[in-house]
């Protein structure tokens, strides 16, 4: 007797929403992440550009919290939060 082989189906082919959220929190950290970095180094290009992709990542995920404020809420405390930025 042979075995069948299985057929994937459609969602076999697409992540699982945690595998999304997973996704989502990775670059959101990493936008953080980068800004930190720029606002460390003093360079405002750097910090300009990572303003942009993160309005870029708010424009394509407009039913979560906006990325931007959070980096601007750290721009705007970094001398509360001290040596870590």
């Amino acid at each position: 007797m042979s075995e069948m082989t299985q057929v994937p189906t459609v969602n076999d082919w697409w992540p699982s929403e945690a595998d999304v959220e997973a996704a989502q929190a990775a670059v959101r950290a990493q936008l953080i992440d980068n800004f930190v970095a720029a606002l460390r180094e003093g360079s405002v290009e750097e910090r300009f550009s990572v303003l942009q992709d993160a309005a870029r990542y708010d424009e394509v995920n407009p039913d979560s919290s906006p990325v931007v404020d959070e980096l601007h809420a750290i721009h705007d405390n970094r001398a509360v939060l001290g040596r870590a930025v």
